[in-house]
């Protein structure tokens, strides 16, 4: 049987709204368990596929954290001073935590040479690339056919 949290889906609390999406976890979870082995198949598709899914807002409240800080310190935060802000808060490595000694560029396969955020940029774009490691081929292109677009 599917066991929720009450906190994720929004059906906490007294309101209409809230009792409305018990209702309807309830409806989904009786069509899950009367669907047997293929609804245990699809609820499990399901948990694999929303695993990864991080929650939008967490890290748009981290970002937003970080520049109110920032708007505190200088009064006109322009455009150009966001651009020097992103690239150290992507270059830098974490200190603690689960993502210690990782910076959010080496997270993401950015290949960037092993220098600070300020050396980094002190590099020209062209010594900048001879720094850098030579991209991937590209995949050849797959040729489609009349069949094909049509579907």
């Amino acid at each position: 049987m599917l066991i929720l949290p009450a906190h994720a889906w929004g059906t906490a609390g007294d309101s209409t709204g809230a009792a409305a999406a018990r209702a309807l976890v309830l409806v989904a979870s009786v069509l899950l368990f009367r669907a047997g082995a293929e609804g245990a198949a699809a609820w499990a598709a399901v948990r694999a596929l929303l695993a990864g899914v991080w929650r939008a807002s967490s890290g748009v409240e981290g970002i937003n954290s970080v520049l109110r800080m920032q708007q505190a310190r200088h009064r006109r935060l322009t455009q150009g001073l966001l651009d020097l802000k992103r690239l150290y808060w992507n270059c830098h490595a974490f200190r603690t935590g689960q993502r210690k000694r990782q910076s959010p560029y080496g997270r993401l396969g950015v290949p960037l040479p092993e220098l600070s955020w300020w050396e980094i940029l002190k590099l020209s774009p062209e010594k900048l690339r001879h720094r850098l490691p030579p991209p991937p081929p590209a995949e050849p292109l797959q040729e489609l056919s009349p069949r094909d677009v049509a579907a």
